[in-house]
């Protein structure tokens, strides 16, 4: 697993519950929350790297997740034409509509300024790695994350983008299962998996396969703390109040 350095953490004075305004994205609303913390985040729980779930959809849920002092803001990456365009649902009514609702994930990137980008893709093929191989390299300075169900995808970006931390997206029990039938293919390195699937034997099979883990989503600090403490990576969470106090500036 890849190690996170650990810093002293500050307990943050509680919220207001509240759910800020939707991002519209096409057929999919991007709904972000501001709740108190259930728990006080455990020291397992501070070492986690914390990803602002798909608050790269859209202008609002950026500016939102900016001001959370998000370090990693998630941006689902679909081909339209020739451009990849921030949007979670691939398909459409029609290409306009993608367009009119839509920003281009570059636009999206460049508006989220965050030292991290976690990169959904949620279509696949030569042209969307080319642009995908492109758009990374032009942000030299910026780690990178990519999940994909797509393994072809991840071999692409294996050999044209090495630096990437490269995870395979797990949403079901089928997938896990095949996953873990098989040796692990090189170019995945780590898992983008629902929470729901890990439970300690399940979390221990992905660390003795030396696979980075990223649980999502995971809204409240109770789970995050039960789910560092089996010894994941990473969450992604719709929940500022954690998506602050679990970043680095304010350990």
């Amino acid at each position: 697993m890849i190690a996170l350095a650990t810093l002293s953490f500050t307990v943050l004075q509680l919220v207001p519950v509240h759910a800020s305004p939707a991002g519209s994205n096409g057929a999919y609303i991007q709904r972000q929350v501001s709740t108190p913390m259930d728990v006080t985040p455990s020291a397992a729980a501070d070492r986690l790297l914390v990803i602002a779930h798909n608050a790269g959809d859209s202008p609002s849920t950026i500016v939102r997740a900016v001001a959370a002092h998000a370090q990693v803001v998630e941006i689902d990456t679909a081909l339209t034409g020739t451009k990849l365009r921030a949007r979670h649902d691939a398909s459409s009514r029609s290409a306009n509509d993608v367009v009119n609702r839509s920003q281009t994930v570059g636009q999206a990137w460049a508006a989220s300024a965050t030292p991290g980008i976690l990169l959904d893709l949620k279509t696949s093929g030569a042209s969307t790695s080319k642009l995908v191989a492109e758009l990374i390299r032009s942000h030299p300075n910026t780690r990178v994350l990519a999940s994909t169900p797509n393994r072809q995808m991840l071999k692409a970006l294996a050999a044209s983008n090495p630096e990437v931390l490269r995870l395979l997206s797990v949403s079901s029990a089928g997938t896990l299962a095949s996953l873990l039938r098989r040796p692990i293919d090189p170019a995945i390195q780590g898992v983008a998996i629902a929470q729901r699937l890990l439970d300690r034997a399940t979390v221990n099979e992905l660390v003795g396969r030396h696979l980075w883990i990223q649980a999502w989503t995971v809204n409240s600090v109770h789970r995050a703390n039960a789910l560092a403490a089996l010894g994941i990576d990473g969450i992604t969470t719709d929940n500022l109040t954690i998506l602050t106090a679990l970043q680095p500036t304010h350990r």
